[in-house]
């Protein structure tokens, strides 16, 4: 639904956090995004697609408006269930990545794992230390659980629905 919003808007995911913990990040976010509101500066603009490739695999293809001065992907990995919450144990990972040689746009392959599920999304810091992320992208992307996911403890219990069977919390 994120295309579907009218108008100009930027999407920032904060990896590794808890509800609580976004704060570290707020304020900075804050900050640059009303620099550029009383400068009348455009938000960077992030296109993104989803395309096959020639052998079935997918990538993400990125447009950026403003050449970023960093990006890094990030990657978490679930073999258990499409739940990529903190409170749930699952850490992302991240590595740098660079723009295609003479332009703002960058590809990535959208890799399947052998089990479970992989989320992958793209973030990108601009000169003014603004931080924009695209939308995250889990792949295999037409897969879904039978169950609900596991609970390690109260924080990461999930309600279930659509006629999942819920798992037991582990002790």
């Amino acid at each position: 639904y994120y295309g579907l919003l009218p108008g100009s808007k930027s999407l920032r995911v904060v990896p590794n956090s808890t509800h609580n913990g976004i704060l570290s990040v707020a304020e900075q976010s804050l900050i640059t995004f009303v620099n550029r509101f009383q400068e009348k500066q455009k938000l960077p603009e992030i296109t993104e697609n989803v395309q096959s490739r020639g052998d079935g695999k997918k990538e993400l293809v990125v447009n950026f408006s403003e050449k970023p001065v960093a990006i890094l992907q990030w990657t978490a990995r679930n073999p258990a269930a499409r739940d990529f919450r903190y409170a749930c144990d699952i850490k992302y990972n991240s590595v740098p990545v660079s723009l295609a040689t003479g332009d703002n746009t960058l590809s990535i392959s959208l890799t399947t794992p052998d089990s479970g599920w992989q989320a992958t999304y793209i973030e990108a810091t601009f000169t003014d230390g603004y931080v924009a992320t695209t939308q995250v992208y889990i792949t295999p992307d037409e897969k879904y659980p039978e169950t609900a996911p596991p609970s390690i403890d109260a924080s990461c219990q999930t309600l279930p629905g659509r006629g999942l069977s819920p798992t037991p919390v582990k002790q």
